[in-house]
């Protein structure tokens, strides 16, 4: 399946245009082009993934030397691990269909007959949008100060005790020489990792908001459909040339019943593909953050700052993504009341019948899960925070 173009509102627009540069979107590029562009991801993300390895390798060697050293690397470590499965996602024929499917349907929301759909359309998309844009400025920010940290460090000709010079490096990660005697090779090696990282990090991050956002977006349309049944029944029944008969109210119900169902099997699908990720996030999020916060208490100066602004992406991430969850749990919930709040009673009983059939259906909220362990809801990440806590407790008391 393949889209047949793009509308004039394109709600992954910005998504698209990060995700061509990682190598990770769909692309239909002619055959030269495209097996140029999948041999770039294939030569980019086999060099990412060594990178990852190396950091991994790193992490157990400094485990055995101290919790400072395990600390001072093990956060950044795991949020580029868990990135190596998010991109796999994005590259599966199932999240692929997804994006295919989103494309798909927002061509015909922004042909709708109704102003008012659009606009709820729209405003969806524009939070959506602006969300991206603070989120990847703010992480954009953070990678550049991660980046330049080791360059500040070495203008100020930092010496140890014995009269060598030792040099920074930008994150944590094993090399098979002396990183010292090789620093500019070391250097940009990790320089060129930490793009791609960065980019995995939080590009794949915020394109699977945009996601979640098309998805809230799709309830508060239906919701608005149900709501003003009688209104958008009519309008229905004028741009299909239809008669204003109980008939042609059938039919608009039942394509609203439809719309409901694709929508319900979207979050079906989304969460087919993100319920290992997301499970993977919500059991090593506690710990990171717990190490990073442990890592603030004994750094200063720009490093820290630098660190600062890492934790504080990782936090507006958790938080976006667990508010969404909650989101999507409430707004399902919300159609049974926007029937309720319309005049159902003046129906004709058949059409009274069917829209029992869909408050019922909607008293049971879609929801994304965390695998086995719950629902993506601002419940669960409370428990994250909670267990942050406990962590950053036990490694002082062990300190």
């Amino acid at each position: 399946m393949k889209p047949e173009g793009h509308s004039s509102n394109y709600h992954m627009s910005y998504g698209k245009q990060y995700m061509t540069l990682l190598g990770l979107w769909p692309v239909t590029y002619t055959e030269v082009k495209k097996t140029l562009y999948d041999y770039y991801f294939k030569v980019s993300f086999a060099y990412y993934c060594i990178f990852v390895i190396t950091q991994l390798i790193d992490a157990a060697i400094n485990l055995q030397r101290s919790l400072d050293a395990f600390a001072a690397g093990i956060g950044v470590t795991l949020g580029y691990a868990t990135c190596v499965l998010k991109v796999h996602i994005i590259k599966s024929d199932k999240f692929v269909n997804i994006i295919y499917f989103i494309e798909k349907n927002e061509q015909e929301i922004t042909k709708s007959y109704d102003e008012n759909i659009i606009e709820i359309y729209k405003k969806s998309d524009r939070f959506s949008k602006k969300f991206e844009i603070f989120f990847l400025t703010f992480v954009l920010t953070g990678a550049t100060l991660y980046c330049t940290e080791p360059v500040i460090e070495e203008i100020m000709q930092f010496q140890n005790t014995t009269g060598n010079t030792t040099h920074n490096v930008i994150v944590s990660s094993w090399f098979p020489f002396d990183k010292n005697e090789h620093y500019l090779i070391v250097y940009t090696i990790q320089f060129v990792a930490c793009i791609y990282g960065t980019g995995y990090i939080f590009f794949t991050q915020a394109f699977y908001f945009s996601i979640l956002r098309y998805i809230v977006g799709q309830l508060e349309i239906i919701c608005y459909l149900f709501k003003n049944f009688s209104e958008t029944s009519h309008m229905f029944m004028a741009v299909k040339h239809l008669a204003p008969t109980e008939k042609s109210q059938e039919l608009f119900l039942k394509t609203l019943i439809q719309k409901h169902q694709r929508c319900i099997r979207l979050v079906e699908e989304v969460n087919t593909c993100l319920k290992t990720v997301i499970l993977l996030d919500f059991g090593i999020s506690s710990f990171q953050l717990a190490m990073i916060v442990y890592q603030l208490l004994h750094l200063s100066g720009f490093k820290q700052f630098a660190l600062f602004t890492f934790f504080l992406a990782t936090n507006i991430q958790l938080c976006f993504l667990y508010w969404n969850g909650n989101e999507i749990f409430y707004k399902s919930q919300e159609i049974a009341m926007s029937i309720q709040e319309s005049d159902w009673n003046t129906y004709p009983t058949k059409l009274v019948k069917m829209m029992l059939f869909v408050i019922v259906r909607a008293q049971k909220p879609v929801r994304l899960n965390i695998g086995p362990m719950g629902n993506v809801q601002l419940s669960a990440l409370f428990q994250i925070y909670k267990a942050i806590y406990s962590y950053l407790c036990l490694v002082l008391n062990t300190e």
